[in-house]
């Protein structure tokens, strides 16, 4: 789930154990065993991430919502409409039978709108699924009530459950990715 900004890996966990106290971190292994393959030599705190989480989630929820609906409505905007296609092939096929296109012409332009046809056909059979943004607010709105009688499992439970992945930059920034 949490993957490094960087190369890509996934990060491990790792535990650290000072003054009698215990810590929890993610570091990025191929940074660790293959320093030609990545950079991003930091470790993140379990306890920092958790801080973010709880902090910007329904921040990162709110802009991811408007950027997948942004997304989706250009996607809508720019594809193809089937009837306008079939039209154009009609029409293409009028011009053909009235001499006005000759034959080389005539299935080259064919071509074309039959492979649009192939990809407006592609993308009704799969529309664009967005996240089901409102039950994942609903989820996570109050959560500071309740969050810290979590146990760590029911904690992880929980971020499993409304995240897909989470990528750390270099920086140290951190992206969500909901399901």
């Amino acid at each position: 789930m949490l993957i490094c900004g960087n190369c890509g890996r996934r990060l491990a966990g790792s535990r650290y154990k000072t003054g009698g106290r215990l810590y929890l971190y993610y570091k990025c292994n191929a940074a660790y065993f293959r320093a030609d393959f990545c950079t991003r030599r930091q470790r993140l705190r379990e306890d920092t991430l958790e801080d973010w989480l709880l902090a910007n989630t329904e921040t990162e929820l709110e802009s991811q919502r408007l950027e997948s609906e942004a997304k989706a409505e250009a996607q809508e905007r720019k594809a193809p409409d089937r009837a306008t296609i079939l039209r154009k092939m009609n029409r293409l096929k009028d011009l053909y039978v009235n001499e006005l296109v000759d034959l080389e012409q005539y299935r080259a332009d064919y071509e074309r709108y039959n492979a649009q046809l192939a990809a407006a056909d592609a993308a009704a059979r799969n529309p664009v699924r967005l996240p089901d943004f409102q039950a994942i607010k609903e989820k996570v709105t109050g959560i500071e009530t309740f969050y810290q009688d979590l146990s760590a499992e029911e904690r992880q439970s929980f971020w499993r459950g409304l995240i897909r992945e989470i990528r750390v930059d270099l920086d140290d920034s951190i992206h969500i990715f909901f399901k």
